[in-house]
């Protein structure tokens, strides 16, 4: 029985480390693909060598979590699986390279398995899979992957278009998931600094940070309404709101000390062909995110400024299961 699923990249626009607290949050789906195939085989293996937790971490944890299981029976009966797996995304570049890889291995596990395969099990089972990795983080990711579009995140409902809801692991905290009406939204440029992002330590540095100071807790909450008003001006199409809604978030970032020198030579180099532009993710390395209806100067902006550029449109569908 041979499954293959697709998933796309993502980019937060706004709310990146507020997430974290329960707090707003925007992103959205790229067209940058992760694919996985699955197959029964005579033993677990990915691209034909034998999966190595070291190597394969959210796809092992996934096996443990949905497939191998602790049962001894349940064990012996579930035929070993090899995994072929591809994709577009940059690895360590805060464009979701290991959540589309998570997302897609979980839809793939449920088909195999015969269980029913909903956009809302799969972001919050996948979402379930890296908390058991990190300890850390939000369902942001999985549901915006999962889904497609554009996403916006809310510890409460904000109109009637309400994907699921997503419950945390270790307090008592919910993501209420919206899907975003939007009347327009210009090309979407991702500059990336071919530098890695460590996405667990910059969120559990920025976690210490927040923990120890009431500033920093004043900067979390500023970038909750931040998101929250992107949220009204990205419905209203108003581009240039967003835009220096975007600016301010990127230095609220940097206040939290994620930010990097090559990252900010690349927002550096966006801002006179763009809306806004910013950290997307985590920061420490990774990507920036830029608005452009200039998007191949934005681009070659980029590109001179040392990074790679990418001129992307949002993607509308989220996962996909053939089989």
């Amino acid at each position: 029985m041979r499954v293959r699923a697709t998933a796309p990249g993502k980019a937060i626009l706004l709310g990146e480390h507020g997430v974290v607290y329960g707090n707003s949050c925007l992103a959205l789906a790229i067209d940058l693909h992760s694919v996985i195939e699955a197959d029964f085989s005579d033993r677990f293996t990915v691209n034909g060598y034998a999966i190595d937790r070291a190597h394969h971490v959210f796809l092992d944890e996934a096996l443990d979590m949905l497939y191998r299981g602790e049962d001894e029976m349940k064990d012996e009966s579930r035929r070993p699986l090899s995994f072929a797996t591809s994709s577009q995304i940059p690895s360590a570049s805060n464009l979701g390279s290991s959540s589309a890889l998570t997302v897609c291995c979980v839809a793939s596990l449920f088909v195999i398995m015969g269980e029913e395969a909903t956009e809302e099990r799969i972001a919050q089972t996948s979402y379930e899979v890296e908390f058991g990795v990190q300890g850390v983080g939000s369902p942001m990711d999985t549901s915006t992957i999962t889904h497609g579009g554009l996403v916006f995140s809310s510890p409460r409902r904000e109109s009637d278009k309400v994907l699921w809801e997503v419950g945390t692991m270790e307090e008592d905290k919910r993501w209420v998931m919206h899907e975003v009406e939007r009347s327009s939204i210009p090309k979407v440029v991702i500059g990336y600094t071919q530098t890695k992002a460590r996405t667990m330590e910059q969120v559990l540095r920025v976690k210490r940070f927040v923990e120890g100071s009431e500033f920093a807790r004043e900067v979390i909450r500023e970038i909750d309404e931040l998101a929250r008003k992107g949220y009204k001006a990205l419905k209203d199409g108003d581009m240039e709101t967003f835009g220096k809604l975007m600016n301010k978030d990127h230095e609220l970032l940097s206040i939290l000390g994620v930010n990097t020198l090559e990252l900010q030579r690349l927002v550096d180099a966006t801002r006179e062909s763009s809306y806004g532009s910013k950290i997307t993710g985590s920061g420490g390395g990774g990507s920036i995110i830029a608005l452009s209806d200039e998007p191949q100067e934005t681009a070659a902006a980029i590109e001179k400024a040392g990074g790679v550029g990418y001129v992307l449109d949002v993607e509308a569908e989220g996962c996909k299961i053939e089989w």
